[in-house]
């Protein structure tokens, strides 16, 4: 199942959102991004610059809303939780960069 079709070089807004419990070290492939807002607010100093993953639930926030350009590669890729259970239970999307 595709989740995403992001169109190669052109910059989305994606709002990452937790409702709570574990924090996710949430991980996209193929490309950085910037984080633009966290829980509304500005993003504290060490988010401020390209990240390819962002924590969020638990107690580091609800939400993120994250900028991101996808200008290399179309195809199939994936973005999921780098919390080693939640990889084992396919904590994932896919997502298809196209032209």
């Amino acid at each position: 199942r595709i989740s995403a079709r992001p169109k190669l070089g052109e910059p989305e807004i994606w709002i990452l959102e937790s409702g709570g419990g574990w924090v996710h070290p949430f991980h996209v492939h193929l490309s950085s991004f910037f984080v633009l807002s966290r829980d509304g607010k500005q993003p504290p100093p060490l988010e401020r610059g390209r990240k390819d993953t962002i924590l969020i639930g638990g107690d580091v926030g609800r939400e993120v809303r994250i900028l991101i350009k996808f200008d290399e590669f179309t195809g199939r890729y994936v973005i999921h939780c780098h919390n080693i259970e939640h990889e084992d239970m396919r904590m994932m999307a896919q997502f298809e960069v196209v032209p």
